[in-house]
């Protein structure tokens, strides 16, 4: 049966030193299972999944988690949360969980948007301790809290182009110096591109937001979090400032380079509202069943079911049969294998990456966190969901492709708003594109980020409809589309993923795109937080 492939990249990274590429290594990786009404032989098929996944994808520690209802039912602690002690993962190891972060956040906010203190779409500037957002046209286009929550206020990878040349972009910490949240966004957000026009994942959107939660409720982030997130669900190892009792207790962060580990010494990040969340599988656990029950644990609530229904609803896409972006939550599709998943994905460049999937009408839920910088998360994640659904894959339907269309679709795709702070993450301006071409009997993707070729081919779902196609990927687990759509002017867009769109460029961009490839190599390797 086909393997099918979905997401919106934030990262793909992985297992264990000394360990060797036997079913005799494997066997002896340390693994604990704690079940909870989880049925034994379940767990041991979702265990051995997740034993070759760390083999493949360079996994030294794995925590995962299956939440069904109200109930952790698996608990799993995978493998070392430091090599060089041997010392496994087990309930009390905290992993990072990079960009989830930015759910917390989210939430904390909508709190006291419940409370009346803010609209969605007010200028965040009326809320910050000074004018910090600086679009093109704000007299009549502000961003608003609305456009930093779906990612489309406009801004991008960097605050000014001066970061580019600033250790760690200016916002890592110095030690245990968390500075205010204020000095890491003093340079300010200048943006050319107007809020709601295009869709560019943004960091320093979520600390904007952070900033704005420290003064509409007059607590530091950090301790507002505490306070009103973390202490009513009960999770007592949750942190977003570390001391050294935290750092004792994460694991040691990995980097796999030329066929073993090396450690990733940690750096922390001062716009800590965007991911520098510090927590243990059981806690975020307790988050989860929040998230999965109307915004309560048995221990407390933290949102009302009307706000986060809300939250976890689409509020931005540019195809509905793709992914979309709710208020701080990602829809990963309202219709995978007849499923709605929503969650979030992250990344630490320090050796961490997580992913956590949620089915909200059927209560299920499924967490991974990795201490290495290969995504392992984010592949073992929805292998595991897969497992707990039940998923069957069903065969492509058989479909004559329409070849008249496709010299229309022919050709190179790249950003059509090239502002560099805006478009840097995955696809710079000129340096990553897309190539659409006919090979053979075939119609074909062909991803240039970085100067490298993936060649995909691309299966046409409807015979009504030449402009939507499946891409084949036999490496994933999830499923992957992208749709071509027709602009007023007749320019044609391509939209892989639901949420950002490429324009097919004329003979100059595409001369530029083509010469750019090697450079590519070098220049475009950003690395999300």
């Amino acid at each position: 049966m086909k393997k099918h492939f979905y997401a919106l990249l934030i990262g793909c990274w992985g297992l264990a030193l000394g360990l060797t590429t036997t079913g005799r290594a494997q066997e002896s990786l340390p693994a604990n299972l704690v079940l909870a009404g989880m049925a034994p032989e379940r767990a041991e098929r979702i265990s051995g999944y997740v034993r070759d996944k760390m083999e493949e994808l360079h996994s030294p520690g794995l925590a995962v988690g299956v939440v069904e209802g109200s109930t952790l039912v698996l608990a799993g602690y995978f493998g070392w949360a430091d090599l060089e002690a041997k010392k496994p993962v087990d309930e009390t190891t905290l992993f990072r969980i990079g960009s989830i972060s930015k759910t917390f956040t989210a939430i904390g906010l909508m709190q006291q948007w419940e409370q009346g203190r803010f609209q969605l779409d007010d200028d965040i500037n009326r809320y910050l301790p000074q004018p910090l957002i600086f679009p093109p046209h704000p007299e009549t286009q502000p961003v608003t809290f609305r456009h930093l929550l779906t990612h489309t206020s406009g801004g991008g990878e960097f605050l000014a182009y001066q970061q580019v040349l600033m250790k760690g972009q200016g916002v890592t910490v110095a030690g245990e110096d968390y500075l205010p949240l204020e000095h890491y966004l003093d340079l300010g957000l200048k943006t050319k591109i107007d809020p709601g026009v295009k869709w560019a994942y943004c960091n320093y959107g979520f600390a904007f937001l952070g900033l704005a939660l420290e003064q509409i409720s007059g607590e530091p982030f950090h301790r507002y979090q505490q306070k009103h997130v973390f202490a009513p669900l009960g999770m007592a190892l949750s942190f977003f400032h570390h001391d050294q009792a935290v750092l004792a207790q994460t694991a040691t962060g990995y980097k796999f380079r030329e066929g073993r580990y090396q450690v990733d010494s940690p750096k922390m990040i001062g716009i800590t509202p965007a991911g520098n969340l510090f927590t243990s599988l059981n806690d975020m656990a307790l988050y989860v069943i929040a998230l999965l029950n109307g915004g309560a644990d048995p221990t407390g609530r933290i949102i009302q079911p009307e706000t986060l229904a809300m939250m976890t609803a689409t509020q931005y896409t540019l195809d509905e049969r793709q992914a979309g972006w709710g208020l701080g939550f990602q829809v990963y599709g309202n219709n995978l294998w007849g499923f709605r998943v929503i969650g979030h994905a992250g990344s630490i460049p320090f050796g961490f990456t997580a992913q956590m999937l949620l089915v909200p009408e059927d209560r299920v839920g499924v967490l991974v966190f990795s201490n290495s910088e290969t995504y392992s998360p984010g592949v073992i994640g929805w292998g595991v969901l897969k497992l707990v659904l039940d998923i069957r894959e069903e065969p492509l339907p058989e479909v004559e492709p329409d070849r008249a269309a496709w010299p229309k679709l022919c050709g190179y795709y790249g950003p059509e708003h090239r502002e560099f702070k805006t478009s840097t993450r995955l696809y710079m301006s000129n340096i990553g594109t897309f190539r659409v071409a006919e090979q053979g009997d075939h119609l074909v993707l062909i991803s240039t980020w970085q100067g490298k070729k993936k060649a995909k081919v691309l299966h046409q779902l409807s015979a009504d409809d030449p402009y939507f196609y499946w891409i084949e990927d036999e490496k994933s687990e999830l499923p992957r589309w992208v749709a071509f759509q027709k602009g007023e002017s007749g320019k044609i867009y391509l939209v892989p993923g639901g949420v950002n769109e490429y324009l097919r460029l004329g003979p100059g961009r595409t001369l530029k795109a083509r010469l750019m490839k090697g450079p590519g190599r070098v220049l475009a390797r950003v690395n999300p937080f």
